[in-house]
């Protein structure tokens, strides 16, 4: 028997039993067209068709085989392959697969999915950097806040304590000569944090004058020194609540008249 290519018009003989294997399905092998065999079948060569290139009479068809059982997954349908006859290559009809060098290599098909998960990641990312670069004053914000939250959840970092030193204010404060020490003074501060938000413990400056307003003495106390207290100095100042502190100071001499208190 004979078919006939429907693309090249290349006449191919053929067995009985290739007509039955793959359903009749055939690649030409002059120019590769995967076509029904039975479409174009006949028992003697017609006369007109195109006649074989060789020698030897008409081309041998390849023909189409399905798969070996179970090489596919349950639930599926396979593919049919091309089997290439004495050679053992096996080629996929599927157009989105490639033939190379004997093997079949499957072309990669768009994740489009992860490039949106990769650009998703990356702009949390850098919102997360750029909110951590301003966290002195993203904390203000309650998003930023919360940004800021979320991050040091996952790194481990903690979020900068608000500070608020100009919201400190001073309910009592005096200096005077210590009469139980000569030569020191008594220094006695009672401060109150009117925010609306606990804050650390301040460092103060103390600044002391002479009659002209010079600047004769200046000193700063750390929390830790002026509340005597490590401990406490670490903890969060709380809201109008009174903290009162009393320091003995050396006395820079006859000359102080006026003293000044700052908050940093």
């Amino acid at each position: 028997m004979y078919t006939q290519c429907p693309h090249c018009n290349t006449l191919f003989q053929i067995t009985s039993a290739q007509t039955q294997a793959a359903g009749g399905m055939v690649r030409c092998c002059r120019c590769g067209e995967i076509f029904n065999a039975l479409d174009r079948l006949y028992e003697k060569m017609p006369a007109g068709g195109a006649a074989p290139t060789d020698a030897e009479g008409p081309q041998q068809q390849e023909t189409v085989t399905p798969p070996a059982a179970g090489a596919a997954a349950p639930g599926t349908t396979p593919l049919p392959t091309v089997q290439r006859r004495g050679t053992g290559y096996n080629v996929p009809a599927d157009p989105q697969d490639t033939f190379v060098g004997g093997r079949t290599t499957a072309r990669r098909r768009p994740q489009t999915w992860l490039w949106g998960l990769g650009s998703a990641l990356l702009a949390l990312l850098l919102i997360a950097q750029f909110t951590w670069w301003i966290r002195d004053k993203a904390i203000w914000y309650p998003e930023g806040r919360f940004v800021l939250e979320r991050l040091c959840a996952i790194t481990g970092c903690s979020v900068p304590p608000r500070r608020a030193p100009q919201r400190i204010t001073i309910l009592d404060r005096d200096i005077r000569s210590d009469p139980e020490h000569p030569g020191s003074l008594l220094m006695e501060l009672t401060m109150s944090n009117t925010a609306d938000h606990e804050q650390p413990y301040p460092l103060i400056e103390l600044q002391l004058f002479d009659k002209a307003q010079k600047l004769v003495a200046e000193r700063r106390f750390k929390p830790e020194v002026y509340l005597g207290d490590s401990r406490r100095a670490k903890g969060m100042m709380p809201i109008e609540l009174p903290v009162h502190i009393e320091m003995r100071l050396v006395d820079p001499g006859e000359e102080v008249t006026g003293f000044r208190f700052d908050f940093l």
